[in-house]
């Protein structure tokens, strides 16, 4: 059996895509090895080839004791890297991004294997640039990744889960006439800006407009759900607050606008189903990417941006108001989101491309 090691940081951004070029590069007969830090060994159950863990640590944002302690870590899971090499005698390495993709990488390499890369976002992560120079090849979930180099890269889009793949071919959004949908949610921890100002706005909107708006909205901490559940029940609006959302394909269907961050997965899903968005991206994001990632779907018309430091009651009212009386904005959004689309087909792609190059 010919061995793919697939390396990962531990959060689902570079999980996601990661399990999806797994299951893909199954299908070719190749057998996938997982290699990630414990944040990732806590979620090896979803994945169905073997997974195993190494010590690492970010060196971005660190005081000086923390960067040593970290460089010592990844010196760690560099020779961890090094053992499961003579032990798998891997033919290439992929990695998805995150500093726990480094050490594997590195040692496929110093064994003399090809590594690819895959980056999830617009503007590409401190793992990824570094490693960009001993690939043999960059996937990139966007034309024109910012800090990697042109000659290398093929674009196919950011791999998304089956459930939502299979959906873009019977699902065909379509704006309600007398009703709007909003789904809220603030990536897998929530928004605490996003508790605090949406309650708050969409029950300050003229009752005629409240009648129209049904919300289901992550709520991730437990006082802000209770105090939001107040707010919503003092208005003519329908509301449904969860900690978390489990079913978000089938709440991506049901949604007629959807207000959300812009990490990569999120961007990937919604343009695969052709959802339009009101993107509101994390600030403090590492160089920006979240803000980048939403320009790329805002730019062409498939969505809409509103930065952080400008979220407040008053913009997102208009923002509202503006869509509830012009559906047809949501329609025109919606069709050009779903031509951003290509996360369906991107594991496969990907798994057919590093076959035929290994």
């Amino acid at each position: 059996m010919t061995n793919i090691f697939l390396c990962a940081g531990g959060t689902g951004g570079h999980l996601f895509p990661c399990e999806s070029v797994g299951r893909e590069i199954q299908k070719k007969g190749l057998q996938p090895i997982l290699i990630t830090d414990h944040r990732g060994g806590k979620h090896k159950d979803q994945f169905p080839f073997p997974v195993h863990i190494i010590y690492a640590g970010g060196l971005a944002g660190k005081s000086i004791s923390q960067v040593s302690k970290n460089i010592l870590m990844l010196g760690i899971g560099f020779l961890q890297s090094l053992f499961f090499c003579i032990r798998y005698r891997p033919k290439a390495a992929i990695g998805f991004g995150g500093y726990p993709s480094v050490p594997p990488l590195l040692a496929t390499k110093l064994c003399g294997k090809k590594i690819f890369l895959h980056e999830q976002n617009a503007i590409a992560g401190r793992a990824n640039r570094f490693l960009a120079k001993f690939c043999k090849g960059t996937f990139t979930s966007f034309k024109n990744t910012k800090f990697l180099p042109d000659i290398k890269t093929v674009y196919v889009g950011n791999p998304t889960r089956s459930d939502i793949s299979t959906l873009r071919k019977t699902f065909k959004y379509k704006a309600k006439k007398t009703s709007l949908n909003v789904l809220v949610f603030g990536g897998s921890l929530g928004a605490k800006v996003f508790n605090d100002i949406i309650p708050k706005t969409l029950t300050g909107l003229p009752k005629t407009l409240q009648k129209q708006i049904n919300v289901h909205q992550q709520v991730s901490d437990e006082r802000d759900l209770q105090d939001a559940q107040k707010t919503y029940e003092s208005s003519n609006i329908k509301a449904s607050l969860v900690a978390f959302i489990d079913d978000m394909p089938s709440q991506l269907t049901q949604a007629d606008l959807v207000i959300c961050r812009a990490g990569a997965s999120t961007v990937t899903e919604l343009t695969t189903l052709g959802v339009p968005a009101l993107f509101i991206p994390l600030p403090n994001s590492i160089d920006g990417h979240q803000l980048e990632n939403a320009k790329r779907v805002r730019n062409p018309g498939g969505g809409w941006i509103l930065e952080q430091k400008n979220f407040d009651e008053k913009m997102l009212t208009e923002k509202i108001k503006m869509l509830c009386k012009n559906k047809e904005m949501l329609q025109k959004a919606a069709k050009i989101s779903y031509t951003l689309g290509k996360g369906h087909k991107a594991a496969a792609q990907m798994a057919k491309h590093i076959k035929e190059n290994i």
